[in-house]
């Protein structure tokens, strides 16, 4: 009789951030006298002219990476511990936007899925633990 292989799955949460303080909070309201970390704020609006400020295009590609089963296998890189499995879920929820109605700031859930190798499951364990926990993890492990 055969075995599935084990898997482990693993959830987490990015916040991704395009916030232009200026276009956010109507920088270019001040007066011209009013500085920001030794920065004028008329300076700030005019050198950020044409850029556009929005997290729209990097949330919509997460989902579009779910909808499409040729782009959901990924790699999930925290320093030296990767996770590389399939996309199965994904949501977002703007947090931000900018005075232009432009979202700025997004929280995006992923959740992945991995197929292990059981003799390198042990191993896993510990790269999880020392790229996230130190000491002691919380995470789940089979008896």
């Amino acid at each position: 009789m055969k075995k599935d292989k084990p898997t482990v799955e693993m959830s987490t949460s990015l916040i991704f951030d395009q916030v232009n303080k200026a276009d956010a909070f109507m920088g270019e309201k001040f007066s011209l006298g009013l500085s920001t970390l030794g920065m004028n704020v008329a300076t700030a609006v005019a050198s950020a002219k044409g850029k556009v400020w929005t997290v729209q295009t990097e949330v919509e590609g997460l989902l579009a990476a779910l909808r499409n089963k040729y782009t959901r296998n990924i790699t999930f890189q925290w320093s030296t511990f990767s996770f590389v499995g399939q996309l199965t879920s994904v949501s977002a929820r703007y947090t931000m936007f900018s005075v232009s109605g432009r979202p700025i700031r997004a929280q995006v859930s992923l959740r992945l899925r991995q197929e292990m190798d059981p003799t390198l499951l042990q191993s896993w364990y510990q790269a999880f633990d020392d790229a996230f926990s130190g000491a002691s993890s919380n995470l789940e492990r089979p008896e």
